[in-house]
């Protein structure tokens, strides 16, 4: 039988963003890019510059973040440890403070020899800190559900990570969604945005991707809320222009001004041959009318029309959203991987001490 390897010993290090080193700056972003690549294998990465520039905000965001890398006694990098948990200024803070999501990444050939666990006693510490109770954690890497396990956490939510590849489109369906989009739906009005929807709009704008996040399925994950400000929204705006990205949003504006539906789409400098489409939805009120077809078919449009170099397009959906599924099927998505969390209270976690 093959010998357990011994454990090797670290010492962690919280890192002040933006206010570190140049050292310490491509350290993180080093295993950062490490993290990126095994949970999306054979995808491009997003540049080093790109990363820095991404995580330099940090102080503005909604959530405190922290950065936590483990060295061994040589000094050499060997894991991550991140989390987040909302501000008391965030608009959510009450529904979520007793949620602290984390992410622990150990670098491959540094695995099995107890460094993760021995980060488990900052992730408690950092967990009563906060005051939060229960711990979150959502991965796409095989051995991240392993040790989750081990540790007994339970599995909270299953997402499916499809992907469509654009040269298979079925252009002549997606026309069938359009025209029967118009006919159901003649006073109906499509609105395209880039970054902000016009100014008229940003407030109702800001309540529909409220509504429309509640209802998106959380199977067993704890009850997390997300309300969208227009301030909040502002500053994403600026994080993007920062990151020389792309957000694109069409939403259905029905003839008296209310908002009915939606289906927004981001797109990385960095990485012109991936899209990722995000939340798409049509509140309850305006379903029935082919609305959620009618839009997604446009957005593929938009994407031919508009970001020619895109390739894939990717998007995720829990396993229980059968409506989204099932028409996320229908264009050409097929599933491509799983992103699983899991969840642990933080009097469990001290157990397995």
């Amino acid at each position: 039988m093959a010998q357990a390897q011994k454990t090797r010993t670290i010492r962690m290090e919280l890192l002040d963003l933006p206010d570190v080193s140049e050292q310490k700056w491509d350290d993180l972003i080093t295993i950062l890019l490490e993290n990126s690549q095994e949970a999306n294998p054979g995808d491009p990465l997003v540049s080093r510059q790109t990363k820095k520039v991404e995580l330099s905000s940090i102080r503005d965001w909604q959530d405190k973040v922290e950065f936590w890398l483990a060295y061994d006694t040589e000094e050499t990098l060997v894991a991550l440890f991140g989390l987040a948990h909302p501000k008391p200024e965030h608009p959510d803070y009450e529904t979520n403070k007793n949620i602290l999501w984390i992410d622990l990444y150990v670098r491959q050939p540094y695995r099995r020899q107890g460094i993760a666990t021995q980060i488990l006693p900052t992730l408690i510490e950092r967990a009563t800190h906060y005051g939060a109770t229960v711990i979150q954690n959502g991965t796409s890497i095989k051995h991240g559900w392993t040790y989750a396990e081990a540790l007994g956490a339970q599995k909270a939510l299953n997402e499916r990570v499809s992907r469509m590849v654009m040269a298979e489109t079925d252009w002549a369906m997606l026309d069938r969604w359009i025209d029967d989009g118009k006919k159901r739906n003649p006073d109906v009005e499509i609105i395209r945005s880039e970054r902000l929807p016009p100014e008229e709009d940003i407030e109702a704008f800001c309540d529909l991707v409220t509504q429309l996040d509640r209802t998106v399925p959380l199977e067993d994950a704890e009850e997390e809320n997300y309300t969208l400000t227009v301030e909040e929204l502002r500053k994403s705006n600026q994080r993007t222009i920062d990151r020389g990205n792309m957000y694109v949003c069409l939403y259905a504006k029905d003839s008296d001004g209310a908002l009915m539906g939606m289906t927004g789409m981001f797109h990385a400098a960095d990485i012109e041959t991936i899209s990722y489409v995000g939340l798409t939805g049509v509140l309850e009120k305006y379903q029935g009318r082919g609305l959620g077809k009618y839009l997604k078919a446009l957005m593929s449009y938009d994407l031919r029309e508009n970001f020619p170099k895109v390739e894939f397009v990717n998007t995720d959906n829990a396993e229980s959203n059968a409506p989204m599924l099932s028409i996320n099927e229908r264009m050409g998505f097929k599933p491509h991987k799983s992103w699983i969390a899991y969840k642990i209270t933080v009097e469990d976690l001290k157990k397995q001490l």
